[in-house]
């Protein structure tokens, strides 16, 4: 994989004593492509983890941010709403290859995960149209 791809920009120490490397375009890019190593060194899985069905993997009230820092690599943007006493991160990616989007995760503050929501990308809003140029 680093043959191919370079060097990873992140890498994760999994549970089962495997590896995620992952190489993010955010905080302008859409994509992360993430590897799972064995500990033989034998990839087990690469995939695009900004996207739909990856994101629907996480569980409120049970994820916690290392769980959606291993899982989507550290976010585009953080910001934090005191009056809401919520951090939320924000990770950049193209839905159905259409709409530019956010897809925001909301922490508490012991830094579980309490809500997700979708928002249109304002880098790309142009006249009210968040699609691909």
């Amino acid at each position: 994989m680093v043959a191919r791809m370079g060097q990873p920009r992140e890498v994760y120490e999994l549970p089962d004593g495997s590896r995620r490397l992952m190489w993010p375009t955010q905080p302008m890019g859409e994509v992360t492509v993430a590897a799972d190593i064995d500990p033989t060194g034998k990839v087990i899985r690469v995939r695009q983890v900004l996207q739909p069905n990856e994101f629907y993997r996480a569980e409120p009230d049970k994820w916690t941010k290392n769980d959606v820092l291993i899982n989507f690599g550290r976010p585009e943007e953080t910001t934090y709403f005191p009056v809401m006493k919520r951090e939320v991160w924000s990770y950049r990616y193209l839905e159905d290859n259409v709409w530019y989007l956010l897809f925001n995760f909301y922490f508490d503050d012991t830094g579980v995960l309490r809500s997700t929501q979708k928002s249109p990308d304002p880098l790309h809003l142009q006249g009210g149209d968040n699609k691909p140029m």
